[in-house]
């Protein structure tokens, strides 16, 4: 029932308590409504298959709801503006700052369908100056 909900309507997991530790059904919604992560557990918000459908779906925004971890990586974040400028808005200060996510921010070649993330470790340090 609680994935029924959850296709019909990606707000549902705000509802769902019991459900915002649960992969399957986060997924579900941030497949749907990237901002649903809001609604996830810290545990998802950290969990990298679960940030990259955020950051993928059609609507809403994902990545401001993201661990830090995701959120200070630069590499990861300029994935993520190429695919969905408006994020550009929701960076840290110094990442807007940072020339080369403004020139990504940009681009006028944003991808409908991105592609795959760069392949990093985002438990550790990985900040705009690291």
């Amino acid at each position: 029932v609680a994935l029924a909900a959850l296709k019909a309507s990606s707000s549902a997991l705000r509802y769902l308590k019991s459900f915002k530790d649960d992969k399957e059904m986060v997924l579900e919604a941030v497949k749907h409504d990237g901002g649903a992560l809001r609604h996830a557990s810290d545990r998802l918000r950290a969990d990298e298959e679960v940030v990259r459908a955020a950051v993928t779906c059609e609507h809403g925004i994902g990545l401001p709801y993201a661990a830090d971890a995701f959120k200070e990586n630069k590499a990861f974040v300029l994935w993520a503006v190429e695919i969905n400028p408006m994020i550009f808005d929701y960076l840290s200060e110094q990442l807007q700052a940072d020339e080369d996510v403004k020139n990504q921010a940009r681009a006028p070649e944003h991808r409908t369908k991105p592609k795959e993330p760069p392949s990093a470790d985002y438990s550790g340090d990985h900040s705009v100056d690291g």
